[in-house]
């Protein structure tokens, strides 16, 4: 196996991280409505600042991980964005609860 080869299946499996992590964070989100709406007295339905927040989030750091590219290696800035992503959703998640 050629050297370019191993780095494009490197890749490759990168994305395919990246793309398991959104489907399980969504997952996770969308679980969860139910006991944060209990555990906060309303509605499940009126839950819209979860959705809108965990969206923003998405919204904000994937055009600044596609700006970062050619600054950092883009290997990681996928692994990073997603670690990043991930946490800034569980702050606000958190910070919504209280």
């Amino acid at each position: 196996m050629s050297p370019q080869n191993a780095t494009v299946r490197w890749q490759l499996w990168i994305v395919a991280f990246g793309f398991f992590m959104q489907a399980l964070d969504t997952t996770i989100v969308n679980t969860a409505i139910p006991s944060m709406a209990r555990d906060l007295n309303v509605s499940p339905l009126n839950m819209h600042s979860v959705i809108v927040s965990y969206v923003l989030t998405v919204a904000i750091t994937l055009p600044i991980s596609g700006w970062g590219g050619p600054f950092w290696r883009a290997q990681y800035l996928l692994l990073r964005d997603c670690a990043v992503q991930h946490r800034l959703a569980a702050v606000r998640l958190l910070r919504h609860a209280r």
